[in-house]
């Protein structure tokens, strides 16, 4: 199976997928991974100033880990909210056709705008068209923080400590702007996966949701 992850930056990959990503890597699918936007910032936890590139080099090892290489496609080195959605979507598009994977992964919708339009310009691209001709299902993956309430086709899928393990070890790369104390810390996303495991009776869970396509156990 091909597998495509939409991410909005870099550190999303490990805390909103990296599980998902080290799973089916371990099932040899293979992934591709999208991330939207790749910009300078200033940390809100230490306001120093993060740059592009440091940011890229913690990715490129985070994606070491999780899926063995350090490949990715990349859209822009600005916010989102800069640029016409138009081409955010034809990205999308543009990039699903080229790489005709069975499964594509979109980021549950968010307050924060990167990540409201990624998800909202994912959707778009959901839409009927020779552009999405192989895809067999879309899914929306979670964040650490969020719950998924009464959504139909939600899907929980087992996992095991060694993929636990290497989520934990990819988000401690971003320790300059993942905050130890919030849900967002290696600590806090071990702790959402042994929750969602105990709601299925297993030691460790993660949970996707069916957007379109046909319900499979992933």
């Amino acid at each position: 199976m091909k597998n495509l992850f939409f991410v909005v930056h870099p550190d999303d990959e490990s805390i909103g997928c990296g599980a998902l990503i080290r799973h089916f890597k371990n099932k040899d699918d293979t992934n591709y991974i999208a991330v939207m936007s790749i910009q300078s910032f200033k940390s809100l936890r230490n306001n120093e100033d993060i740059k592009a590139n440091d940011r890229i080099a913690d990715l490129k090892k985070s994606l070491k880990i999780l899926n063995d290489n350090e490949e990715y496609f990349s859209f822009t080195d600005k916010s989102l909210s800069c640029i016409d959605e138009y081409n955010i979507v034809g990205f999308v598009d543009r990039l699903t056709k080229d790489l005709q994977p069975d499964r594509v992964f979109m980021p549950w919708k968010s307050f924060h705008h990167d990540h409201r339009i990624t998800h909202e310009c994912c959707l778009a691209s959901t839409r009927i068209g020779n552009h999405n001709n192989s895809v067999k299902g879309y899914y929306f993956y979670d964040y650490p923080f969020y719950q998924f309430d009464n959504v139909y086709g939600e899907i929980y899928i087992e996992l095991n400590n060694s993929e636990v393990e290497a989520t934990v070890k990819s988000s401690s790369i971003y320790s300059d702007i993942l905050d130890n104390k919030t849900s967002f810390s290696p600590y806090g996303i071990k702790h959402k996966f042994k929750s969602l495991g105990y709601e299925i009776g297993k030691p460790y869970a993660t949970k996707i949701v069916l957007f379109k396509g046909v319900l499979e156990l992933c």
